[in-house]
């Protein structure tokens, strides 16, 4: 059965708009050019052998065309419809938003022919043949541009030797030689030979040569062996300083350290502090010694009378970076006079600045989502030494006030707002493993911290009241560059509730919900581990993964099992007269993000989670399930209003459901709009279910019918770079629905059923979605 109505009208009215205004900016890009000008609107390299990459001779590209927003020249068009205008909004839309077109420049062709014939060259191919071809698109003034490079055959290495008259350094040489980027056969690559001269540069750093330089290492090359090969030579110049050409071994003599450092003042300054931590280190400091002297010798890898060692100093600046409490952190080193004929011995000086100390915050927040309005106050106190060890102590204060459409009640007349959260949580982080068992050298090798948090949230509804208390300690430690690792062996939570009349009316025949919001007490402990690979200096996709895994109530069962406790009336056992909750949860988070310029990217989010009671538990506890909907799930649906499966609640208004079992999948391409606005497209595909249930119906998850249920919701977004934070806007429609649509056969609303304001979802919040 088909639907007309004027959501319809006006939707396909938008869009015919929108398909004619695209067409017209495809026709009237070259409208302000010049007769003799043309556009370039593409470059397509294409090369001969699949051992080079297109995509990195692109960046030798001189003349990359006008961006694209979605297929088609929006920057372009903008640039375009301002063109002529003189006021400073028009200006300012121009050059902000607008791009001027690239006009083709032959210099600018001959010029990218020039860089590739380098690019080339560098990569071992010095016969290549590089052609190119101007080709007319839709009219005469745009153009495509298409390079064609045959690259023959590269010279390759035909054999390596060695010219190094110094022996230690030769023995060093040799023995890294297994792990050598140079391989016989291999293509005679300039990067390759610049990425060796640095490995072995660092190898040999990390022996003790402190004044050895990159620049004291050469490649000699000899073509003239014929049949494009190389005969390679590594050699290092000898050292003209010293009588017998030997390059000298450095020794560390002492470490001085400036904790408070300020290049402007600190030189001014006569008063000052000296403090010998140990026979080797030295505390030079201004007023006061604001950090205890072991947070500074633990992140300290440089070893004291020990030769010098390149990796152990880029340890220590990283792990001193790596600390909130310093900003800049120097290390440089000082030859001094010595008697020693074997060793040359250096100062070692570590210079750190600080950082501010405390801090005081204060944020207000206001969001609409789905017609769902809040506003949010935080007020923070933030002490990044409270202790004078480096422990970082956080307090803060939230309120929040907002409206829900979900929990409206039959009835209800207007609410300004009808939830209401009130809360204060206090962290403290230790930079250390605090247990009374502590494996040796823990701290310097993983960089643990152990935290404590302490909080109460009291979180008032329409339906409900609920309070709850918390209280968890854990550590926090890194595998790797890449790995986190999380553990919080206690985490203890009270959570009361106080349901309205209505509220209890609703739940009571149901009990998947009934039990769900009973008064619990929580003892888990639980487990993640953080994979990221991302690395903000390279420009390459990368993946996250999260883990995480939490369990409750086994300890506390076998307590009760071991004493011969009494259960209550419903076969539970308690603690303080409170039933505990006994269940195991567990989540996976994959990301991966493509990469296809610095703001240009496409990434898939796959998120799945399971929660499951046992034991002395039948229910979840709501606190522990999942919901769907909202500004970062499913942006289709407002937050808790998807689900269960395809359960249809026919009887009451109220939504506000939450499952046991969580699958969502999330596509996002972003791009740029502006300087300062990104732009996005994206698909929600998910639901939620009940881990087991015999009374909703289409509640309860099965694996032959689940991804039947799945629900699909896409839109577009709005992403404002502010800089300091990301504002986001955005507009999600939902497509699918996890049932069929009333009175057909299909899911899709879209042609099946009227189209409503609760079709669409405005969701407002800071930062990315993932």
């Amino acid at each position: 059965m088909k639907y007309k109505n004027p959501y319809c009208s006006v939707l396909l009215n938008l869009l015919t708009i929108l398909i004619i205004s695209i067409v017209f900016t495809s026709c009237s890009a070259t409208r302000h050019l010049e007769p003799h000008q043309k556009i370039v609107v593409k470059n397509k390299i294409s090369i001969s052998t699949n051992k080079i990459d297109s995509d990195d001779m692109m960046n030798y590209v001189r003349q990359k065309p006008n961006r694209k927003t979605v297929g088609f020249l929006f920057h372009l068009r903008v640039h375009n419809v301002f063109a002529k205008s003189e006021n400073k909004l028009g200006r300012w839309i121009r050059e902000t938003i607008g791009e001027p077109p690239v006009i083709y420049d032959s210099l600018a062709l001959q010029k990218t022919l020039q860089q590739f014939e380098i690019y080339m060259k560098e990569r071992g191919y010095y016969s290549s043949i590089i052609d190119y071809s101007v080709k007319p698109k839709c009219n005469k003034q745009k153009i495509h541009v298409a390079y064609k490079i045959k690259t023959g055959e590269p010279y390759k290495i035909q054999s390596i030797q060695y010219e190094i008259p110094d022996t230690n350094l030769a023995k060093i040489i040799k023995d890294n030689a297994s792990r050598s980027l140079l391989v016989k056969d291999n293509p005679f690559d300039i990067q390759t030979l610049l990425e060796e001269r640095q490995r072995l540069t660092n190898s040999i750093h990390n022996h003790g040569y402190y004044s050895f330089s990159i620049r004291d290492l050469y490649y000699t090359a000899d073509t003239t062996v014929g049949d494009l090969q190389v005969a390679l030579t590594i050699g290092i110049v000898p050292n003209s300083k010293t009588s017998n050409q030997m390059y000298p071994q450095y020794k560390i003599r002492k470490t001085i350290i400036y904790p408070d450092f300020s290049a402007d003042t600190y030189s001014t300054r006569d008063k000052k502090y000296v403090f010998d931590y140990d026979e080797f280190t030295t505390f030079v400091y201004q007023d006061s010694m604001y950090v205890k002297p072991e947070v500074i010798a633990r992140a300290n890898y440089i070893e004291n009378n020990e030769l010098y060692n390149y990796s152990r100093v880029q340890r220590t600046h990283r792990q001193l970076s790596r600390n909130n409490l310093f900003k800049i952190v120097t290390v440089s080193f000082d030859e001094v006079p010595s008697l020693d004929s074997i060793y040359t011995y250096i100062d070692c000086s570590i210079q750190i600045s600080r950082v501010t100390q405390q801090a005081f915050s204060v944020e207000l927040e206001g969001r609409n989502t789905a017609g769902d309005w809040g506003a949010e106050a935080n007020v923070s106190y933030m002490n990044k030494n409270i202790l004078r060890g480096a422990e970082n102590f956080q307090i803060r204060a939230l309120a929040n006030a907002e409206y829900n459409r979900s929990l409206k009640t039959d009835g209800e007349g207007f609410r300004l707002f009808n939830t209401y959260e009130y809360g204060i949580e206090m962290k403290l982080e230790i930079p250390k493993f605090l247990s009374p068992y502590k494996p040796a050298k823990f701290d310097r090798k993983y960089r643990p911290v152990t935290n404590f948090k302490i909080a109460y949230n009291y979180n008032k509804t329409t339906l409900f009241t609920r309070p709850i208390s918390n209280f968890s300690y854990g550590y926090m430690w890194l595998g790797n560059n890449y790995l986190t690792h999380y553990l919080h062996p206690f985490d203890v939570s009270y959570i009361y509730y106080d349901a309205t009349e209505e509220f209890q009316k609703f739940i009571a025949s149901k009990d998947y919900y009934k039990y769900s919001y009973e008064d619990y007490v929580i003892y888990s402990s639980n487990y993640s581990f953080v994979f990221s690979n991302r690395n903000p200096s390279a420009f390459r996709n990368y993946h996250y993964l999260k883990f995480y895994v939490e369990s409750s109530g086994n300890v506390l069962y076998l307590t009760n099992k071991i004493l011969n406790q009494t259960p209550n009336e419903s076969f539970q056992y308690e603690t303080f007269n409170v039933i505990f909750a006994q269940y195991v949860k567990a989540e996976l988070d994959f990301r991966h993000y493509s990469l296809f310029t610095k703001r240009t990217s496409f990434v898939t989010r796959l998120f799945g989670g399971i929660a499951a009671p046992y034991l002395n538990s039948d229910w979840m506890p709501s606190v522990k399930k999942y919901y769907a909907g909202g500004a970062n799930s499913m942006r289709g649906w407002s937050a808790r209003t998807l689900g269960l499966g395809s359960h249809i609640d026919t009887i009451s208004t109220m939504q506000y459901n939450l499952g046991d079992i969580k699958l969502e999948a999330n596509f996002e391409f972003r791009f740029p709009m502006s300087r300062w606005l990104n732009g996005a497209l994206f698909i929600d595909v998910g639901n939620i279910w009940a881990f087991r249930n015999n009374e909703l119906v289409g509640a309860e998850f099965f694996m032959n019918s689940f991804f039947k249920e799945f629900a699909v919701a896409a839109g577009y977004g709005f992403r404002f770079d502010l800089s300091f934070f990301v504002f986001r806007i955005d507009l999600g429609t939902k497509i699918r629905e996890p049932f069929p649509i009333q009175g057909s056969n299909s899911h899709f609303i879209w042609g099946n059923r009227n189209i409503t304001r609760n079709d669409f979802n405005i969701n407002i919040g800071i930062g990315y979605p993932f």
